[in-house]
């Protein structure tokens, strides 16, 4: 994936009351830009990615 290069500074959850369940979220840090908030997905079978939770 072209996002396992990017550095991780933190891991915080996020409950989603719609979804009934806690979401990860990670703090990046791209080189050239700010650290950002995204969604943390991790890798499943048959090269699939799913949602932390």
């Amino acid at each position: 994936m072209k996002r396992a290069s990017d550095t991780i500074l933190a891991v915080w959850p996020q409950y989603r009351p719609l979804f009934e369940r806690w979401f990860m979220q990670e703090l990046v840090d791209k080189d050239e830009f700010a650290p950002a908030w995204r969604e943390r997905l991790v890798p499943g079978d048959n090269d699939g990615v799913f949602a932390d939770h």
